[in-house]
């Protein structure tokens, strides 16, 4: 009994003394769990082809976005702010902080569509400050490993490629309604509604799951809308129709894809308000380049829109609000920004640091948009496409805008305008203001000679990578002279072209050669039946036109220098190679011939898997 009553203080000791441990962990615990729970959570929402005059906060005659105003109302406004005047190089510069022809992700199509893979993207830099990391929408920024969302940092997604819903890169079908999306899984899943609510349906279910968790996060929500086909909801349509009996078709469809956005985005403040995240998210929302319906009736007194380097082609809205941190009320900060300062910015806010020798060619807003301090005087350059010396660039400084255009397919000569005696560029003062032509001309030659040497370098697609599973190249990832046209694909196009492949394990590969995808069903010499889209026709973007028949009788596939034929049977739906692949860099090219061996046409879309490895070769 004694031994007992021993054992018993003693065991009361030690729960004491666990109980004066724990109420010290937990005192100090407190204050750091405080401090994590208050780490803000970052919603990135892009809207894509929207133009600064878009809205009705700015202006618009034929606009009525009244959440969009609102959040507008609401947040800190960058109202000098640049973008890329095209898709891909726009969310590059996003997600990396980086410009253009730095990160490799320089046009809409071919292996410059991607970034490469050494460069460090924001969801991966959060993912390791312990954020959770989710994307849902548009990605176009590659296909296959390593350049999916999934493989850059994203632990969450729901996207489709390349620029539009229904693109040759897309399920074959494909359509805004009831669209067929990828997850991180890789694999298509089917979805029910518009295109749009699914994006933000999808967001907002994650970030409740998030908010439950009480773990920090990054929502990158980038929308497919208003980037054409303008396939938008039947009664959205009628209405707008209705009010403004004046547009056509093409500019309707438009402006119902914009409205559906912008409930879209009253749901969403309605959430972040519901649940209490609104006051401790920092909200961006951008477009990722210029204007293209509407340009014509009203644009914000700028010249062009989309693709194009006069102002209305890269100045866009930002609109910036975190209210716990002091960005809101509703004001303007006035001075030369860009879509690289984005990340830099974020990164300060969150307090997440980069990993040491991370370089970010855009600066932090932090101060600015606190009311802090002014936006430093810079000269910055917008430069997208295939990289040339001063080859469809912008530079800015103030209100001056060297710039070379596009005129038809080509490079314009330089153009010289002070944007402060006039906005609508009309006047090139190349010849009457030689020294600041110059001294504009001297600053890009001085970034130019930093970034040219990384435009050699080109990003490659993974075949043999343990978590790319079977990856589908198609004619739109083409080193040079990209293919994506439905129609031209659907004709029958006669374009060659190469892929640029990281063969990662050496082993016995099986490649496809397909004319058409997989899950098209169609035979390598069938014709495509004609598609239309589901209860969306317009007359200026009706579906597709049916597809010809060509008499393909043999497939060649080249990987390097080794050259590989096969015959083709009426019935075939693709041609099948299996070949014992080496690890290491190459180019592939697949392509179909007649019964004479004479070309015919690429195999538009080629589909690879391992059969086998030596798993010592994994590079």
């Amino acid at each position: 009994m004694r031994r007992v009553d021993v054992s018993i203080t003693r065991l009361s000791r030690l729960l004491s003394l666990l109980l004066a441990v724990f109420s010290l962990w937990a005192g100090t615990a407190r204050p750091l769990l405080a401090h994590a729970a208050l780490r803000p959570n970052v919603l990135l929402v892009v809207m894509d082809d929207m133009g600064y005059g878009d809205l009705s906060c700015h202006g618009s005659p034929h606009v009525r976005t009244p959440h969009l105003d609102g959040l507008y109302a609401s947040a800190m406004r960058l109202t000098d702010f640049h973008v890329a005047p095209m898709c891909s190089p726009t969310r590059g510069q996003l997600l990396t902080g980086l410009d253009a022809m730095r990160n490799g992700s320089t046009i809409v199509a071919s292996s410059r569509m991607m970034v490469r893979a050494d460069v460090p993207m924001a969801p991966a830099l959060f993912a390791a400050a312990g954020y959770a990391t989710g994307q849902f929408g548009k990605w176009h920024l590659g296909e296959n490993h390593p350049h999916r969302p999934q493989d850059r940092g994203f632990q969450d997604c729901l996207w489709f490629p390349l620029q539009e819903i229904s693109s040759l890169s897309d399920y074959w079908g494909n359509d805004y309604f009831d669209p067929v999306l990828r997850r991180g899984d890789g694999q298509p899943h089917q979805f029910t509604g518009y295109c749009t609510d699914i994006f933000f349906q999808e967001a907002i279910a994650w970030m409740q799951r998030q908010h439950q968790a009480e773990v920090p996060f990054l929502c990158y929500l980038p929308l497919n809308v208003c980037h054409g086909p303008q396939w938008a909801p039947r009664e959205l349509r009628e209405a707008i129709a209705r009010e403004f009996r004046e547009l056509s078709a093409g500019q309707i469809g438009y402006l119902a894809m914009l409205a559906n956005a912008d409930e879209n985005v009253g749901r969403l403040e309605a959430f972040l308000a519901h649940t209490g995240l609104r006051e401790n998210t920092v909200v961006v929302f951008l477009s990722d380049n210029g204007g293209y319906a509407l340009v014509g009736r009203y644009n914000a007194g700028m010249r062009d829109g989309k693709s194009r380097l006069a102002e209305g082609g890269h100045r866009v809205p930002c609109f910036v609000r975190w209210p716990a941190g002091g960005i809101a009320g509703g004001r303007d900060v006035a001075g030369l920004t860009q879509v690289q300062d984005l990340l830099p910015t974020l990164l300060e806010l969150c307090g997440v640091e980069a990993p040491a020798g991370t370089r970010f060619d855009g600066t932090s807003l932090a101060a600015p948009l606190r009311g802090q301090g002014d936006v430093p005087d810079r000269t910055l350059v917008v430069q997208y496409g295939v990289p040339q010396p001063f080859h469809m660039a912008c530079v800015m400084r103030g209100r001056w805008r060297l710039l070379t255009d596009i005129k038809g397919l080509a490079a314009g000569e330089p153009e010289l305008y002070n944007l402060a005696e006039d906005p609508l560029q009309k006047t090139n003062l190349i010849d009457t203001h030689p020294d600041m032509a110059h001294a504009l001309r001297a600053a890009y030659d001085r970034w130019w000679a930093e970034v040219e040497p990384l435009t050699a370098l080109r990003a490659a697609t993974s075949l043999g990578h343990p978590d790319g599973g079977i990856v589908t190249l198609n004619c739109a990832q083409w080193r040079e002279n990209a293919l994506t046209s439905v129609v031209r694909l659907r004709e029958g196009v006669k374009r060659r072209g190469v892929w640029d492949v990281e063969i990662i394990r050496d082993g016995m590969y099986e490649i496809a050669l397909r004319r058409w995808p997989e899950e098209a069903g169609l035979a390598l010499r069938a014709a495509a039946p004609a598609w239309t889209p589901r209860d969306t026709a317009t007359p200026d973007h009706a579906g597709f036109p049916a597809g010809a028949a060509l008499p393909i009788a043999g497939a060649q596939l080249r990987i390097g220098a080794e050259i590989t034929t096969l015959p083709v049977a009426e019935s075939d739906t693709a041609a099948v190679f299996r070949v014992q692949l080496h690890a290491g860099r190459t180019e592939l090219e697949a392509n179909f011939q007649d019964a004479a061996g004479k070309h015919l046409c690429p195999a538009y879309f080629v589909q690879v898997s391992v059969l086998s490895t030596r798993g010592n070769s994994q590079r």
